[in-house]
This record gives C-alpha cells, structure tokens and sequence, in this order.
C-alpha cells in the first residue's frame, strides 16, 4: 500500500442553500428611518461638528508658539512699554 499521510484533507465545500427573494417589485410600501436613528444621526453629527470646533479652538490658542512669533510679541510688548 502506498498511502501518504494527508493533514489537511480536500473535502468538497457544501452545496449553497437557495436564499428566498425577499425584494418584490409589487410592493409599494417605502422603508424609513425610525425616529431613534434619526435622533442618533444628528446627535452624533452634533457631537462631531462640536469635537472638530473645540480641536480648532485649542490649535489656535493652545499651540506650541514658534520663535518667530515670540520674537515679535517680545519686541511688540517693548514697544508698548516705552509709550
């Protein structure tokens, strides 16, 4: 006998089982969204315009200043100190 020893075995896959049509074109009923996803849906846009607005707020006014910006803050604050 001149058998090989196999661990992982081809077996044929399965047949795919017939999925029933759910669409018919004879209904005319129109699917919407009920009143909890569209509470959702603008409560989380809310929350990401509110999420982009604070990161703008903080970049702008929490920012690493260079030393650039420094050296003309430093020399416009002896200038308002000699008037």
């Amino acid at each position: 006998m001149n058998t090989t020893y196999n661990p992982f075995p081809i077996t044929p896959a399965p047949e795919p089982t017939p999925v029933p049509d759910t669409s018919s074109s004879s209904t005319t009923e129109t699917e919407y969204l009920s009143a909890g996803a569209i509470v959702g849906i603008v409560i989380g846009v809310l929350v990401a315009i509110q999420i982009i607005a604070v990161s703008i707020v903080w970049y702008c006014c929490f920012r690493k200043k260079t030393k650039n910006s420094e050296a003309v803050n430093l020399e416009h604050a002896d200038i308002e100190k000699q008037e």
